[in-house]
C-alpha cells in the first residue's frame, strides 16, 4: 500500500453548487480550480469482481478454483466543459493536463472525502471538435484497487487498568468441529436426567439447529424426544479459556500464562463478572415449561423456570470471579435447559433461540497494545518506537507474525568465559552411525496428520555409501528397509530418526540452560505430487519437548512450517511456496525465558526465504536441554518411491552458552534511539534515527497485519531495559 501520512487537502468542495462527485486530484479540486469544468458522473468505485484461476480436471463438472485476486480498478470521470472563448477552451485543457499529470496520485471525491485512491491517468476521450461546450471523460487506473482512510488510527499502551467484555456464543459453529468455534451444544434424554453429570450428554446438536441458535433473532433451534416419561435436555458447553483467546488473540501468551491453574487464578483476580443468558422455552405432557440450571462441579443447581410459549430469558450473573470455581480442568463451564417429560401421546421438546456467556475482565497494565481495526480488511501496522536505556533487541509479535530487531541473546553485560560445544556432528564416514541412537528419540509431530507417528526404517551406513558430502540418507532399494512398514491402518507418518544425548562440559555437566543449536537440512521435492516430513527437536532430561521445528508437505500442496515451544504453538505457516525446496540452516537459541528460531534457505533452488521468530515461555525454559532428535518420515504404506521427498540431515551442533562472569558491552539500541517500522503489504522497512537500517530490514517475511476487530500485539525487549514508548498506526482500507 502507499503510506501517505499527511494528506493536506487544502481545497475541499464544501460549497453547495459543486457536484456531489466532484473530484479532488492531489489536493486540487478541479471543479473549484477550473470554473468552466463540471464533474457530471463518476463510475468504477462500485462492486469489484475477482480474477479467478481455474482448472478443469478430467471429465469433472465445472472447474476448480486454484487462485483468485482483485484486478486493478478503473475509475471513469465524465465531465462537462463550457468555455466562453476558443482561447479559454485551450487554457482549460492545458490546466487539466497539468493537474492530471504524474503517476500514483492521491484522489478522492466529494461524496466520500474520508477515503482516497491511488491512481494514474490512463486514458482520455477526445471531445468533439469545433465546440466550446463539450461532454467527455477520462479514465484513472488504480493498480491498487483499494480505497484508504485519509487519517491513520493511532494506538499505544494502556497504562491504566482496562475493562474488556468477552461474548461466547455459537456464531460460526460447525457440527463436530471445535476449531470453528470452541463451544458445543449436547443433548440427552432419560428418566431423571437432571441428576446426571455433563459426561452423560452424548448427542451433538445438528448443523441446522446451530444455525438457528446463531443469534438472538426469534428463530429457535429445537430438540425433540418421544420416549414416555423422559425429559429432553440441551447442555451448553462453553470453553471459557479458549473463548477469551478467540476474542483477543494471543491473550494468554500476552500475560505469560500457560497452565490451567494459572489461568484460573488470573480469572479469579481479574474477572469482574460472568453472565449466562439463555432464551428458551419447552413443551411436554405438562404443558409449557422450561428449566435452566448450571453445573457447580457436583450437581445441577440454581434452578430457574419459565412457563412461556415463546423464547424467554433466564439469566445467571456471578460476581468477582465466583464462577471460576465452576470451570473444569479443560476450561469448560456447563449450563442446561430442559422441558417437562413426554407422555405416550405428547413428545417433549426444548426450543432455544440464543445462548451466550458474557465475561467482564479487568486487564492489568502489560507490554501489549490492542489495535482495533474497524475497517473490513486486514491492513499492515506501522510502529514508531522510542527506546529507553540500553537495550539489546525489540521484538513485536501477534498470533501469526513476528518481527525481531537486534539480538535476543544480547545482554547488558556478557560472559567472559567461552561457550562450549557439547555436540558436533563428526562428518567422518569411517565411524558409520556410531554417533547416533536410531529410532528411539523424542519427536514433536505438530502437523494436522498426526495419526500413529512411528520411528521406523533405517539410515544407510555412511561407511558403506561413502558419499563425498556427509549426510543421513535412506534411499535403500527396499522401501520398507528405508522407511519401515508404518501403521497397519495405512495412516500416519513413519520413517527413521537419529538422536544424540550431549556430552558433559568442562565442569562435568551434560545439560544447558542457555544454548545455541543448529540443524542443517534439506527439504527438496521434484514435483508437487511428492510429500514428506522432517522434524528437528531439542529435549530435556526426561525427553521433555523444548523445541520442535517441522517442515512438511502433502500431495499437491506447498511446504508448511510449524514451530512448537514447550506445549505452545509459536508459529504455524500454511505456506504459499516460500518454504519449498529448502536447503539450509535452522538455528535455535534460548537465553533465559526467550527463544529465537531462525530459518534461512541457503542452497535450495527455491526462494531464499529467511524467517526469525521470538517466543517467551517461562515454563519450558526451566527445563535444561540435554539432547536432540532428527526424524524424517513419509505418509502411509505407499510402496512407491516416486512420491517421497528428499529430506536429509547434513549437520548438527549444540553449544552451551555459559553465563557466570560479566563485563559491560554496548547494546543494539541506546537510550533515546527512535525506531520506525513501516509495514507494507509484503515487506517490512526499518529505520533507526531516520536512517534506513539494511541489517534490520525485512527481518520477518511478512509485516504485522491488523485483522478486522481486536488485535493484541506484544512487545518484547531485553530484561535489563525499560519498556520503550510505542505508537502503532493503521490506515483502514476498503474495496
Amino acid at each position: 500500500m502507499y503510506n501517505f501520512r499527511d494528506l493536506n487537502y487544502v481545497d475541499s468542495p464544501e460549497e453547495d453548487d459543486f457536484p456531489s462527485e466532484s473530484i479532488v486530484f492531489n489536493g486540487v479540486n478541479i471543479d473549484k480550480t477550473i470554473p468552466e469544468f463540471r464533474t457530471l458522473q463518476v463510475t468504477g468505485r462500485e462492486l469489484m469482481g475477482q480474477t479467478l484461476d481455474t482448472l478443469k480436471v478430467g471429465q469433472q463438472d465445472g472447474e476448480r478454483i486454484q487462485g483468485h485476486s482483485i484486478p486493478p480498478r478503473e475509475i471513469v470521470v465524465k465531465y462537462e466543459v463550457n468555455a466562453p472563448t476558443p482561447q479559454r477552451f485551450r487554457e482549460i485543457y492545458y490546466q487539466l493536463n497539468s493537474i492530471l499529470a504524474g503517476v500514483n496520485n492521491k484522489i478522492y471525491f466529494a461524496d466520500d472525502p474520508e477515503k482516497y485512491f491511488i491512481g494514474t491517468l490512463e486514458d482520455a476521450s477526445v471531445p468533439d471538435g469545433g465546440r466550446l461546450s463539450v461532454v467527455s471523460d477520462f479514465t484513472i487506473l488504480c493498480n491498487d484497487p483499494h480505497a484508504y482512510s485519509v487519517n491513520e488510527d493511532e494506538f499505544t499502551f494502556a497504562d491504566e487498568e482496562q475493562q474488556i467484555n468477552v461474548i461466547a456464543n455459537y456464531k460460526g459453529k460447525l457440527y463436530n468441529d471445535l476449531s470453528s468455534n470452541p463451544n458445543i451444544i449436547l443433548g440427552a434424554q432419560a428418566d431423571a436426567v437432571e441428576s446426571r453429570d455433563p459426561a452423560s450428554f452424548w448427542w451433538e446438536l445438528e448443523q441446522e439447529n446451530y444455525f438457528n441458535i446463531y443469534t438472538h433473532d426469534g428463530i429457535s433451534g429445537s430438540y425433540t424426544r418421544t420416549e414416555n416419561y423422559n425429559t429432553c435436555r440441551l447442555m451448553f458447553k462453553f470453553n471459557v479459556f479458549e473463548s477469551i483467546n478467540r476474542s483477543y488473540p494471543n491473550f494468554w501468551q500476552k500475560y505469560g500464562i500457560i497452565d490451567y491453574t494459572d489461568k484460573l487464578q488470573w480469572l479469579r483476580d481479574h474477572m469482574d463478572s460472568l453472565t449466562f443468558n439463555c432464551w428458551s422455552y419447552g413443551h411436554g405432557s405438562q404443558g409449557y415449561s422450561a428449566t435452566v440450571q448450571y453445573w457447580d462441579g457436583e450437581e445441577w443447581t440454581g434452578t430457574q423456570k419459565n412457563a412461556a410459549s415463546i423464547p424467554t430469558l433466564n439469566s445467571y450473573t456471578f460476581d468477582k470471579g465466583r464462577a471460576v470455581d465452576f470451570i473444569d480442568s479443560d476450561g469448560y463451564m456447563y449450563f442446561q435447559t430442559a422441558s417437562n417429560p413426554a407422555s405416550t401421546s405428547i413428545p417433549t421438546i426444548i426450543y432455544v433461540d440464543y445462548a451466550e456467556l458474557q465475561l467482564q475482565l479487568s486487564l492489568p497494565v502489560s507490554d501489549s497494545i490492542n489495535i482495533v481495526n474497524e475497517g473490513p480488511l486486514p491492513v499492515p501496522v506501522r510502529f514508531e518506537i522510542t527506546n529507553h536505556e540500553d537495550n539489546g533487541f525489540i521484538g513485536i509479535t501477534d498470533d501469526s507474525e513476528s518481527i525481531l530487531l537486534g539480538s535476543v541473546g544480547q545482554v547488558d553485560t556478557m560472559d567472559n568465559k567461552k561457550s562450549e560445544r557439547l555436540f558436533t556432528t563428526k562428518q567422518d564416514n569411517s565411524i558409520g552411525l556410531s554417533q547416533w541412537k536410531i529410532n528411539d528419540g523424542m519427536i514433536g509431530v505438530i502437523n494436522q496428520w498426526n495419526e500413529e507417528p512411528m520411528q521406523s526404517g533405517s539410515f544407510e551406513d555412511p561407511a558403506v555409501i561413502q558419499e563425498s558430502r556427509w549426510r543421513l540418507r535412506n534411499s535403500q532399494p527396499d522401501i520398507t528397509t528405508a522407511w519401515g512398514a508404518g501403521s497397519s491402518s495405512g495412516h500416519g507418518w513413519h520413517g527413521p530418526s537419529a538422536s544424540a544425548k550431549f556430552q558433559p562440559d568442562s565442569q562435568g555437566s551434560v545439560s544447558a540452560q542457555n544454548f545455541t543449536a543448529r540443524f542443517y537440512v534439506q527439504n527438496l521435492f521434484g514435483n508437487m505430487r511428492e510429500s514428506g516430513l522432517q522434524n528437528c527437536n531439542l529435549w530435556g532430561p526426561n525427553q521433555e519437548l523444548l523445541v520442535s521445528v517441522e517442515q512438511w508437505k502433502d500431495v499437491n500442496n506447498h511446504t508448511k512450517l510449524s514451530i512448537r515451544i514447550g506445549d505452545n504453538w509459536a508459529l504455524f505457516r500454511q505456506g504459499n511456496g516460500e518454504w519449498d525446496n529448502f536447503f539450509g540452516s535452522i538455528l535455535v537459541k534460548r537465553f533465559g525465558n526467550n527463544y529465537t528460531v531462525s530459518l534461512e534457505n541457503v542452497e535450495g533452488s527455491g526462494p531464499k526465504t529467511k524467517q526469525t521468530i521470538t517466543y517467551t515461555d517461562p515454563t519450558s525454559a526451566k527445563v535444561l536441554c540435554t539432547g536432540m532428535t532428527y526424524w524424517k518420515a513419509r505418509w502411509g504404506n505407499t510402496t512407491n518411491y516416486n512420491n517421497v521427498m528428499w529430506n536429509d540431515l547434513y549437520d548438527f551442533w549444540f553449544q552451551k552458552d555459559n553465563v557466570d562472569e560479566f563485563v559491560d558491552i554496548p547494546n543494539t539500541f541506546a537510550d533515546g534511539d527512535t525506531v520506525n517500522i513501516d509495514g507494507g503489504e509484503y515487506k517490512v522497512e526499518t529505520s533507526v534515527n531516520g536512517t534506513q537500517m539494511l541489517i534490520l530490514q525485512n527481518i520477518a517475511s511478512n509485516p504485522i497485519m491488523a485483522k478486522p476487530g481486536d488485535n493484541i500485539v506484544n512487545f518484547l525487549y531485553s530484561d535489563f531495559a525499560r519498556r520503550p514508548d510505542v505508537k502503532a498506526y493503521i490506515r483502514k482500507k476498503y474495496l
